[in-house]
């Protein structure tokens, strides 16, 4: 018997903004054996595996020895079906393999044939053996009981939904179709407030305290960025991330319910920057440069220089080139010759962040795309007194597939118009120093897995949510740095990587 195997054999190119729908994947079809069903012997080099694994000479035949029932074909299946699951713990199993029972009662008087009974609470269940008389010979437990009668299989369940990012009310679908017993909803919250929420919030408040030490004495660079709780314009709550830009750890996060904000839900995410950056002033961290994007509250806060004027305010530069695609594309129905340049203008604004430490700089490097799609790669009068006459590209390929522009035509003339916009101009100073929020978006997703959109959370059970992705994020960092002997982290944001090396010029 053989496998088909099928890889995707092309590079994804995560700035291609074509539909589904026309996509057309480029695939490789594999014939090979299957090692699994043609006996080939296979050499295992995982230790853990084989360390656990049963010689079959030991294994116990379960029709000879034992009480092991076993479901010999599909008219007895019923009985796998009608039976349930329990969530029983392995030392418990032990201790009543060793529980001896008389089986008559030994209470003076009384020597009625002990009996079996069973209780079910949340997911453990109990067994009773006990007399017609109502005397009690022994109790067994299938979990162990933590303080004020908590079962630890419940504390361990309601644990593990909240730490996987997982919803409750779909584990309890799982459950009844497994016919597994589980705690129920109201237990489940109510080790949620008493017991997680709180130990979350001492573990991320702990490990918060570290991070603040140690950037103390430095000057920061912070990226910032606001997350609502639903898809819509309606959001309840707004939880806003700061994170470090060398290392890429979080070193604030913090949620606000619309009620702090007069119910405006628009008013969210500037109350959280600004509780953010009192959070640093009084942490005594020294914020030199925040990254936001192109938020309209936190720019007009951050240009009142009263408030924060030791501090420099950058957009990320992503959402500043995407922006600039959207305007590009939306020139491409009327001028149809601009579609095979705009992803080229896009990498060029972005290399003009790159290359650029003035205003001035930018605009001489920025203007020069007007003569470049013309085919004109110097000019005469520079733009500005510091600036340059020429493309600061290589020698051009003669077989080029795209075609430059007519010099004066309607496509030129419409990007000319484009290029010099003064909106666009006057947002240059913001982009200069070339400034990403690539991680922080990547971090945004990641909360996603942890708070979705798609479910309502009490205000404790969201910020604690948002704090598990936080810590999440930041163990990721740690083992990322200790598998590097260089201590250098391998980013994967490919489109990132090649504009930043340099493959953004025209």
């Amino acid at each position: 018997m053989n496998i088909l195997t099928i890889d995707v054999t092309e590079d994804i190119d995560f700035e291609d903004d074509s539909s589904d729908e026309d996509y057309e994947p480029s695939l490789n079809f594999t014939l090979r054996p299957n090692l699994a069903t043609d006996n080939i012997p296979i050499e295992d080099t995982d230790e853990s595996d084989s360390d656990n694994e049963i010689d079959p000479s030991d294994s116990i035949d379960s029709d000879s020895i034992g009480n092991i029932r076993r479901i010999a074909g599909v008219d007895e299946i019923d009985q796998l079906t009608d039976d349930r699951p329990l969530l029983v713990y392995q030392q418990a199993l032990l201790d009543l393999a060793n529980i001896q029972v008389n089986s008559s009662c030994q209470v003076k008087g009384c020597c009625e044939n002990i009996t079996l009974s069973t209780v079910t609470v949340a997911s453990a269940i109990y067994i009773k053996w006990v007399c017609k008389n109502g005397h009690l010979a022994q109790k067994w437990c299938s979990q162990p009981i933590l303080n004020r009668r908590l079962h630890g299989g419940d504390l361990l369940i309601a644990s593990a939904i909240l730490l996987s990012g997982n919803n409750f009310q779909k584990i309890l679908t799982m459950a009844k179709f497994l016919k597994l017993t589980i705690l129920s909803s109201s237990t489940f919250h109510r080790i949620q407030i008493t017991y997680l929420v709180p130990s979350i919030d001492k573990f991320w408040t702990d490990q918060q305290d570290a991070i603040i030490d140690e950037f103390r004495d430095q000057d920061l660079i912070v990226l910032g960025d606001g997350r609502k709780d639903s898809p819509g314009h309606s959001a309840q709550y707004c939880s806003y991330t700061f994170m470090e830009y060398i290392s890429k750890k979080i070193l604030y996060i913090i949620t606000l319910d619309k009620r702090s904000t007069d119910k405006k839900s628009t008013n969210l995410e500037k109350a959280c920057f600004q509780k953010g950056m009192r959070f640093f002033k009084d942490a005594g961290l020294k914020v030199v440069e925040v990254v936001t994007d192109a938020h309209v509250q936190i720019a007009s806060l951050m240009s009142k220089t009263c408030i924060y004027p030791e501090i420099k305010h950058s957009f990320d530069v992503w959402h500043g080139t995407k922006n600039l695609g959207k305007k590009l594309i939306s020139q491409e129905k009327e001028n149809k010759a601009l579609k095979g340049w705009t992803k080229d203008i896009v990498n060029h604004y972005w290399h003009c962040s790159e290359v650029s430490n003035t205003y001035e700089e930018f605009v001489d490097v920025w203007y020069g795309v007007l003569h470049h799609v013309v085919d004109e790669h110097t000019w005469v009068i520079p733009y500005t007194s510091s600036g340059d006459s020429s493309c600061q590209h290589g020698p051009l390929v003669d077989d080029r597939e795209k075609q430059f522009l007519e010099k004066g035509s309607s496509p030129h003339t419409a990007l000319r118009k484009l290029v010099m916009d003064k909106r666009l101009l006057n947002k240059i100073p913001y982009y200069l120093n070339c400034r990403s929020t690539a991680e922080l978006e990547n971090f945004q997703n990641l909360i996603l897995m942890y708070a979705s959109k798609r479910n309502s959370y009490s205000p404790p059970m969201y910020r604690a949510r948002n704090r598990l992705s936080a810590l999440d994020h930041n163990a990721h960092i740690e083992r990322a740095v200790m598998s590097n002997k260089d201590g250098s982290l391998r980013w994967q944001r490919s489109t990132t990587r090649k504009l930043q090396d340099g493959q953004c010029m025209l």
